[in-house]
């Protein structure tokens, strides 16, 4: 089934949040399951709050991928 990226919860059903004194990224609750659509919106978010500069992001994501 594909996700319909345009029409999702973006909601940050994690709680995801970055510490302004230590810079740490922290999950405050993270299911145990999620469909496909919600661990894209979730890993979102962990990239959004630990990017500190663009493109760090798809470098690592790229490294995954050639594994």
């Amino acid at each position: 089934m594909m996700i319909d990226a345009e029409h999702c919860d973006l909601g940050n059903m994690g709680l995801v949040s970055v510490s302004p004194a230590t810079g740490t990224v922290t999950v405050m609750c993270c299911r145990n399951q999620m469909t496909r659509e919600e661990a894209l919106v979730h890993a979102a978010w962990l990239v959004a709050l630990a990017e500190e500069e663009e493109g760090q992001f798809q470098t690592i994501l790229d490294r995954v991928w050639g594994i």
